[in-house]
């Protein structure tokens, strides 16, 4: 059981120190240096006191003690852990008895009881709303187009006209150089 824990534990603080370094790599990708709190490493930590809680639990302790080394250890572990910055934890990792995650996330899980009929009404009506506006704005576009190609084919047709008319000018003025061309002989 105590494993699990450690386990549960191991994992929050394998999070906390992958968040640290995205966070100091934001820094350092901007040329400036980041503040101390990123310097360290709570898995590090975490393993340490781990591995002093077994040795303590196996008996080994009073042999690590007596040859100095380990109250050394001990004392620079608790100015460390003093320096420490408390890790904001998630909801489900403070409390130890938490309920399984479930896959899927239902209306239950936001509103409170007896309200989901109220959130059905609610999405049944923004989503008429939305598919009303949606049919207007398609409606819209679709009018919009008709303009511009009535549009088109209106301008089209008094430049096919304007052409027609320029033709017969030509025409005409030809007919006319031809006329004034043959007087002159």
């Amino acid at each position: 059981m105590a494993d699990s824990g450690d386990e549960a534990e191991r994992c929050r603080r394998a999070r906390s120190d992958a968040a640290r370094k995205r966070g100091a790599r934001r820094w350092l990708n901007h040329g400036a240096r980041p503040p101390p709190a990123f310097n360290r490493s709570e898995l590090d930590e975490f393993e340490l006191e781990r591995a002093r809680r077994r040795r303590a639990s196996s008996g080994n302790w009073s042999a690590g003690s007596s040859s100095g080394h380990g109250s050394a250890g001990c004392s620079s572990a608790g100015a460390s852990s003093s320096r420490l910055v408390l890790v904001k934890r998630e909801p489900e990792e403070a409390v130890p008895d938490a309920p399984p995650r479930r896959g899927v996330i239902g209306p239950e899980d936001y509103l409170p009881p007896g309200q989901e009929e109220l959130l059905e009404r609610v999405v049944l009506e923004r989503s008429a709303r939305d598919q009303a506006e949606m049919e207007e704005r398609i409606r819209r576009e679709l009018e919009y187009e008709r303009l511009f190609l009535e549009t088109g084919l209106t301008a089209s047709q008094a430049h096919a006209s304007k052409e027609a008319d320029l033709r017969v000018m030509k025409a005409e003025q030809a007919k006319l150089y031809i006329e004034v061309d043959s007087d002159s002989d």
